[in-house]
């Protein structure tokens, strides 16, 4: 039977994809204004900035109105959940773009410096991170992801040669100092751009410890005491505010069931925060059974925990299961 959020999701990623195509002309025309010292481009890119916002508004509110109304899980809550990443990431983005074009026009009132300077792989990196990663955040594809994170090497390699070669100019030609000024803001804008895509990758891709103890949980007992416990708090999940806030992905899923479990089991909350000490930036009960799990951002760390637990208790690593 089709739900009314399966009727959602295709308008939402209707809806992103406009808003995806429209900060990715922003950032190529924001490039071309600047290669080719383009006034009137560049300001059409800081006019068309305000239609960016507008629409990051309308978009932010449409989904936080969804997931109130039909509270979205599994693959449909990763999926709302990463276009609402990708939503901001584009806001930021657009407003780079505009900042690089204010930028180009001041360079068009002042004299041509004279120095070249090889912009060109830096702003192709940033295409290809720009075109790669957006598709990767909408299909779930943390493969791509992966080569969109690597790829930002070189955003970073090609912006700190662009960095030392204006430099050396600036010490050897400071009559065009502010020239040079403008041209490292630019190149310092477009590094933004590139740590922006990665950081947004980065937080899609996370690793997942599980420590399994052969400790046996008292089900019945843990779920009367969780009757009490239910029955004696009675605040609210608001689930929207979760995600204006920023700390849904985690504050989200605390389970419950440890202030019963815990305080029961105390080599249970030991196991959560040993893992805590060894990297995780989470930790929690997996049910209401005895595995803590971890989640690592990093999988060398989840890997070296793994070695110190897997001594004493049973062990398990998992990735996210790859959507195509």
């Amino acid at each position: 039977m089709t739900s009314h959020l399966d009727y959602q999701t295709p308008k939402l990623k209707r809806s992103i994809l406009e808003l995806v195509t429209l900060v990715e002309d922003s950032v190529q025309k924001a490039i071309t204004a600047f290669q080719q010292k383009n006034l009137e481009l560049a300001k059409k890119v800081v006019e068309g900035d305000k239609q960016i916002d507008a629409m990051e508004i309308d978009f932010e509110e449409e989904c936080l109105k969804v997931m109130a109304l039909y509270q979205p899980v599994a693959i449909d809550l990763r999926m709302m959940v990463s276009m609402i990443k990708i939503n901001d990431a584009l806001e930021r983005i657009g407003d780079l773009s505009k900042e690089i074009s204010k930028r180009v026009i001041a360079l068009c009132d002042l004299p041509e410096p004279g120095a070249y300077f090889d912009f060109q792989s830096l702003f192709g990196s940033i295409n290809w991170m720009l075109k790669n990663g957006m598709d990767s955040m909408i299909n779930l594809n943390s493969d791509q992801a992966r080569k969109v994170c690597i790829k930002e090497n070189e955003v970073d390699e090609a912006y700190g040669k662009i960095v030392q070669e204006i430099l050396q100019k600036i010490e050897s030609e400071p009559k065009h100092v502010q020239s040079y000024i403008h041209l490292l803001a630019v190149a310092d804008m477009m590094e933004q751009m590139g740590d922006e895509l990665k950081k947004i990758e980065h937080s899609n891709e996370k690793i997942f410890l599980l420590v399994m103890p052969e400790i046996h949980i008292d089900t019945k007992t843990t779920f009367k005491k969780f009757k009490i416990f239910l029955d004696n708090n009675q605040e609210k999940v608001n689930f929207a505010d979760y995600i204006i806030k920023g700390n849904f992905l985690f504050k989200f899923f605390e389970n419950d069931f440890e202030t019963i479990i815990v305080p029961a089991y105390p080599e249970i909350g030991q196991i959560k925060k040993e893992l805590l000490n060894y990297g995780a930036i989470f930790s929690s009960l997996s049910g209401t059974g005895s595995t803590v799990y971890g989640v690592f951002d990093d999988e060398a760390k989840a890997i070296s925990a793994e070695s110190i637990f897997k001594v004493h208790y049973k062990t398990c690593i998992a990735h996210p299961v790859k959507v195509v």
